[in-house]
Parts: structure tokens; sequence; C-alpha cells
């Protein structure tokens, strides 16, 4: 049985944290195609059913392989979506601010309101 695991991160370290999430499924790639080429090894030698039971075991070691590896992928792409869905709203706010770093709810303040007096 598997169960998720939540763990907080501070948002400018979720990159990095992703990386390493998907950096520890890596080495089962190589095993996946080692596997597989064995299996393909296994069908071209001599028919029977010892060499069909081999190659059945190890394509069900592979799916089952493949399983884990694209449920660590779905689990950093909404990790990511969730997260460039931060980084555009932030985006968008800083955007906002315009070009002299006025914030959005400040803009519309009256020319009176915004000028500096002399004194």
């Amino acid at each position: 049985m598997k169960v998720k695991i939540a763990t907080a991160v501070e948002l400018d370290k979720v990159p990095a944290k992703m990386s390493e999430y998907l950096q520890g499924e890596s080495d089962m790639y190589s095993d996946l195609s080692s596997k597989h080429q064995m299996c393909i090894n296994v069908l071209e030698g001599v028919p029977s059913s010892v060499r069909c039971q081999m190659a059945l075991e190890l394509i069900h070691e592979i799916r089952t392989g493949m399983a884990s590896i694209d449920q660590v992928l779905s689990d950093a792409a909404t990790v990511l979506m969730g997260y460039a869905a931060v980084l555009e709203k932030q985006e968008s706010e800083s955007m906002a601010e315009g070009i002299n770093g006025v914030p959005e709810s400040m803009q519309n303040a009256t020319e009176e309101d915004a000028n500096v007096h002399e004194g």
C-alpha cells in the first residue's frame, strides 16, 4: 500500500526539491531498460514455456516500474503546476505595480495626493 507524505518547503526551494524527488527515480530507468533488453533476449532464444514465463515476469516487473515512475512524474507535475501558478500570480502582481513601483491600489490616486509638498 502506498501513502502520500506531504512536506513543507520554502517557495524558492521547490525546483530543487522536485529535482531531488525526480533524481530518486532516475536509476530505475536504466534498470527497466536492462529488463527490457533481457526480455527481448529471452524471447529470441529457443521457444519454451520456461522462456515465456521468464518474459512474462520481466514484463510484469517493467510495467510495475513504469507505474512507479509515472506516479512520481504525476506527483511532480502536480506540485510544479501549483508552483507555476504562484509564480504567475507574483509576476502579474509585479507588473501591476507599474514602471515606477507604485502599487496598483495607489495608481488611481489623484495628482494632488501624489504631489510632494515643498515647504
